[in-house]
């Protein structure tokens, strides 16, 4: 998936109000710093001013160019609990940059855990950037993938109405006889 395809998913998805105008730099948690530690973000302005076509960080938001779809808040607190089963999570923040023609760029995206050491330790936040060759290019699509998983999880139509349940794998056998479906599939290959 192109980068700009990405940000554009973002824009068309269920929940385009939660992507906001950056205003303020680095990005700052609302979370209580007392019991989730400091979750300001580790982006800096070295990370984003390569790809802003010559712009610097104060200027994109100043002329409102820079926003960000921040699920850092969001998740953080119940990370701990996740990453304590065989799940793995990460609270995610990306960076955008509105580009001249008009579509949305991702600059860069944060994963963050809790410290192994506790919650008022300072986070463990690493930045990923857009790369299209190498190991830094793969890295780059896991770092993408984090953030859908993150942002469908958010999504209210997705979610099951009647909470958490393992559906029995026998739900995937065909439910009719051999033969052709309405589609004209055959049955007997069909999930």
């Amino acid at each position: 998936m192109t980068d700009e395809e990405f940000a554009r998913e973002m824009i068309a998805g269920v929940n385009p109000h939660i992507i906001r105008r950056l205003q303020e730099f680095p990005p700052k948690s609302k979370l209580d710093s007392h019991l989730y530690g400091d979750n300001t973000s580790t982006i800096t302005k070295e990370h984003l001013e390569p790809n802003m076509g010559g712009i610097t960080v104060v200027q994109a938001i100043q002329s409102n160019r820079l926003f960000i779809l921040d699920h850092h808040d969001t998740i953080f607190p119940y990370l701990r609990r996740i990453n304590a089963t065989d799940t793995k999570a990460y609270a995610t923040r990306t960076i955008l940059f509105l580009q001249d023609n008009g579509t949305l760029k991702p600059l860069a995206i944060e994963l963050s855990k809790p410290h192994p050491q506790g919650d008022n330790f300072v986070p463990v936040g690493n930045v990923y950037l857009p790369a299209n060759q190498g190991v830094e290019a793969s890295i780059w699509l896991l770092a993408k993938a984090y953030v859908k998983l993150i942002q469908r999880n958010n999504d209210e139509t997705l979610r099951n109405r009647y909470g958490p349940v393992k559906m029995p794998y026998t739900l995937l056998y065909p439910s009719s006889e051999e033969g052709l479906t309405c589609r004209g599939i055959p049955n007997s290959i069909s999930i």
